[in-house]
This record gives structure tokens, C-alpha cells and sequence, in this order.
């Protein structure tokens, strides 16, 4: 600072009255509002003659040089806690209270060039010379100027930088591999990359500060997705808003069609004002083509697959009726094998029929009002012959209250309840038991399956009910091999329906699968 005087030499060991009680001042408010474990920290082995008593310290034994050194490490320590502005109001608001308390105007002016730098330094200045004053005047003003000069300097330079950073994101934005664009709070473009350009068919000169919705045609399934679904039209956003969706279709100028993936967030000016949103579309066309190709060859072979099936199906119970007399039991053995193998076979192809519609989003459903126990019961008739071989106990509980017809298919929501059960059958061990339990929650009806089977590890579960995915356990049943198919295709019938499905369960303990269906 500019107005500390040089150091005087003090006195004598009694020293200034009024630094000499400041300190004592400042060491009780330091304790009181610093914390006196810290303080103690601090001032700890700085001071021989410092003692410390059942009441606190005691600067009274201090010689005077180490009650301005006292003042100099507190005042240290404060800055380091509070901040320089406020640990510099502090002690100068505590010493005009010493000042004012003791009447010592003199000793005041006298014992500031004993404190710390910077403290009371509109006060100094009345303890200089005119001569000192005006050579203090000077410093000044060069400061100011070099401070200006420096200042000058550095605008300029960060300027430049912030301009060059500017333009290697802008180069950066411009030739990413997706495709990037901007808009403000009303919903216009203000930036929109090479990529955009390739995927739209427009340039960035043809859509700057237009209406989003006009150039960047995007559709979920068939409905138009509007700017104001990804992007915030209010002024002050808050938490981490975003927007996520994985298969869109993209209508470019010419009609054209590209399947995106979206991610959006807002563009904030500071924490929570909301400027506009920027947003990537990654191009996921050839993925969609690929899975399209997949899924129609999944198609023709099933359906090439089915015909011959049919008939061998037909030929081998034809055989089974005809000839059951007549067999020995080794042939019957094999003949029940042979059209067991064959109902495998038949219900995989169905599997994969319905992979092909679900992915394609041409699985129909046509809801009607049934009764939901009815065919609750009707499905455990179908696997209780199964159950009763494998020596597995069948249970239903119903629910206390009378329940409503449900709107459903039939054909498809049978579906999930054959093929929940027909695992809890396959992976419950001899002896085990399988409880179909139906309850109604608010405007839902829940159906929950539970066995006492193998149960499923739990790294296995948030995959459970993915495309092809098969949990790596042991099968208890010989014979037994899912394909990864039922639990993906029972997801997709629920949520056509409205509904959800989860599980619970524990290895070696069993497992309950549950879905809901609205009423």
C-alpha cells in the first residue's frame, strides 16, 4: 500500500496504548468468532510468554513487539477465514472502538504504522508530511497508470484469445460428424453445422434466425416433434433439463428421410437464464438399415420355416393317434420327443414372427373387455399337466374384492402369462411351488408370479428383459434352453398395453415377476 509510514522503532516494552489494548481486543473476538481451536492452532509455539488459562488466553505478560506480532498473525488468519474485506472492516471497526473507549486520538495516530498493511489507511495518511503526501501522490498515480496500461493490455489480449477459442469451436461445431445446431429462446436457428446441411438438404444462409420447425422436420413414429418438446421457451431453467431420444425420422428438403438420434440441453447465461438450446443429431440411418435387413431375412426364414413345419406337426400327432397302440414304448418315447421338438421348433418361429412385427410396429393389438381371472385360470390349466410332472405344486390367489373387466387382447396378453409361467415351471426346482397372485392397484390390475426356482443373479436383472439376452446359470431341467426372446416380446405386449412389467428376485431363493394392466 501506499500510505504505510517506515517503521518506527518502539518505544519500550510498555509500547502504545492503544495497540496494546487492541490486541487484547482482537485475541478475545478472534477466539469468540474465529474459533478458539483453530486460534489456538494458529498461534500455537509463535509466542514463549503467551499463556493460556481456565478463562482463555492472557496477552497481559507479552511484550509489546509481540502484541503487534499477535495483531499481525490474527489479522493473517482472518483473511485466510473470512476474506480479505471483511478481516480488514473487522479490526479497523474493533480499533475505533478501542480508540473511542480509551480517548487516545494521539496514541491512535501514533500506533498505525505498528499494524498490519493496508488497515486504516485513510487514518494514515494524516500522520505524513506535505512532502510525503505529495511523493505518495506520485506512487499513486504511476500505479494507476501502469495498473490502466497493464489492464489495456490484457483486454486485449484476452479479447484476441477468446476470439481465436471462438473460432476452433466454431471449426470444431462445423465439421463434427453429427449433426449440431443451435436456437435461441424463440425457437430460431442461430447456428447449424455442415453435417445439418447434409442431413436437411438446407444450408446454414437459408435457415439463420428461422423457425426450427420449418427446416429441421423431426417425427416420432408419425407425430411431428415440435421445437417446444426439446427446447425451453421460458427464461430461467434450473437442474440439469435435457432432452433424449434415440429412433426420430428426419424429413429433409426434398422429402428424404433419416432415422437420428436427439440429444438437447438449454444454453444458460450464468446458473438459471436461459438463452436458447443447442442440440445433436447423430445420424443412425445405417443402423436402422442394417436392423431392417436383419428383420426381414428374420421374416422370410420364419415364415419359409413355418409352412413345412405345419405340416410335419400335423403328420407326427396324426402319427401319435394312429399309431399309440401299436408302439412299443421306445417308439412312443421317441414319437413324443419328435412332437415335443417340433412345438419347440414352432413356438421359436412364432418368437421370431413377433421380434419382426414389434421391431417393424406392425403387432396389432385390438382391445376388448375380458375377464382377467377367467383367463388368469384358463392359462394355469394349460401349464398344470407340465407342473404336476415335474412334481411342482400350482397356486392362485385371487382378490378379496371384485374386480373389474379389463380391456386387453387376448391373444397377445395370453401371451405373457404362458411365458412367464412356462419359465417359473422350467426353472423351479422338483418339489417347488409357483403362486399366481392377482390384485388391484388404484386404476391398475397386477399380476405377480412367483416360484421358489433357481432365481436370477442380480448383475442379471436390469438385462433380464433385453432382446436375446440369456442369464449364464445352470438349467436345473434337462432339455431346457431358452432362446432370450419371451421376456422381450412379453415387455413389449405390456407396454403396448399400457402397462409395465418387472422383477424381483434372489438366486438360489426364486423369483416374482409382476406387470400391470390398466383397467
Amino acid at each position: 500500500m501506499f500510505f504505510k509510514k517506515p517503521a518506527q522503532k518502539l518505544a519500550d516494552s510498555q509500547g502504545n496504548p492503544f495497540v496494546s489494548s487492541l490486541a487484547d481486543t482482537y485475541l478475545k473476538f478472534s477466539l469468540d468468532n474465529l474459533g478458539e481451536e483453530k486460534v489456538r492452532e494458529v498461534l500455537k509455539g509463535k509466542f514463549a510468554s503467551l499463556r493460556y488459562t481456565l478463562s482463555g488466553f492472557d496477552p497481559s505478560e507479552l511484550p509489546y513487539k509481540d502484541k503487534v506480532k499477535l495483531i499481525s498473525v490474527l489479522y493473517d488468519y482472518s483473511i485466510e477465514a473470512v476474506g480479505p474485506i471483511e478481516a480488514k472492516g473487522t479490526l479497523e471497526e474493533l480499533g475505533l472502538k478501542v480508540k473511542d473507549r480509551l480517548g487516545v486520538d494521539k496514541a491512535f495516530q501514533e500506533g498505525l504504522q505498528d499494524l498490519p498493511e493496508g488497515v486504516f489507511s485513510v487514518y494514515r495518511l494524516k500522520t505524513l508530511s506535505r512532502e510525503e503526501l505529495e511523493e505518495t501522490a506520485k506512487k499513486c498515480l504511476i500505479q494507476i497508470e501502469e495498473t490502466r496500461a497493464g489492464s489495456t493490455r490484457s483486454v486485449a489480449e484476452k479479447t484476441m484469445k477468446l476470439e481465436a477459442e471462438r473460432d476452433i469451436l466454431e471449426s470444431i461445431l462445423y465439421n463434427a460428424s453429427d449433426g449440431v445446431f443451435a436456437l435461441d429462446r424463440s425457437g430460431k436457428i442461430i447456428t447449424f453445422n455442415k453435417k445439418m446441411e447434409d442431413l436437411t438438404g438446407y444450408i446454414f444462409d437459408e435457415v439463420e434466425h428461422r423457425p426450427a420447425d420449418d427446416y429441421i422436420r423431426l417425427f416420432d413414429v408419425s407425430v411431428p416433434l415440435e421445437v417446444s418438446t426439446y427446447s425451453s421457451t421460458s427464461a430461467e431453467v434450473s437442474g440439469s433439463e435435457g432432452f433424449s431420444k434415440d429412433k426420430l425420422t428426419l424429413v429433409g428438403r426434398n422429402g428424404g428421410k433419416k432415422y437420428v438420434s436427439m440429444r438437447s440441453s438449454s444454453i444458460r447465461e450464468g446458473r438459471e437464464v436461459n438463452i436458447g438450446c443447442i442440440a445433436t443429431l447423430i445420424d443412425i440411418t445405417k443402423d436402422i438399415d442394417l436392423e431392417m435387413m436383419k428383420l426381414d431375412f428374420v421374416s422370410i426364414a420364419a415364415h419359409e420355416l413355418r409352412t413345412p413345419l405345419t405340416a410335419m406337426r400335423g403328420y407326427l400327432s396324426l402319427l401319435g393317434e394312429d399309431l399309440k397302440d401299436k408302439l412299443d414304448p421306445n417308439d412312443t418315447d421317441y414319437l413324443e420327443k419328435s412332437i415335443l421338438s417340433a412345438d419347440r421348433l414352432h413356438g421359436l418361429i412364432e418368437n421370431l414372427l413377433n421380434i419382426s412385427r414389434i421391431e417393424r410396429g406392425a403387432l396389432v393389438i385390438q382391445k376388448t373387455k375380458q375377464n382377467w381371472i377367467d383367463i388368469v385360470k384358463s392359462e394355469m390349466a394349460e401349464i398344470e399337466a407340465e407342473a404336476q410332472a415335474a412334481n411342482l405344486t400350482l397356486e392362485l390367489i385371487e382378490p378379496k374384492t371384485a374386480m373389474p373387466e379389463i380391456n386387453v387382447d387376448k391373444t397377445t396378453i395370453v401371451e405373457v402369462l404362458s411365458n412367464l409361467l412356462d419359465n417359473s415351471v422350467r426353472y423351479t426346482k422338483p418339489g417347488g411351488k409357483i403362486t399366481v397372485s392377482v390384485e388391484v392397484s388404484g386404476d391398475k390390475v397386477i399380476t405377480h408370479i412367483e416360484d421358489t426356482g433357481i432365481g436370477i443373479p442380480q448383475a442379471s436383472i436390469p438385462h433380464i428383459f433385453k432382446k436375446f439376452y440369456r442369464v449364464s446359470t445352470t438349467v436345473l431341467r434337462a432339455g431346457e434352453k431358452g432362446t432370450g426372446l419371451g421376456l422381450f416380446i412379453s415387455k413389449e405386449i405390456v407396454k403396448m398395453h399400457g402397462g409395465e412389467i418387472w422383477v424381483k428376485s434372489e438366486e438360489g431363493k426364486g423369483s416374482i415377476f409382476s406387470f400391470s394392466l390398466p383397467i
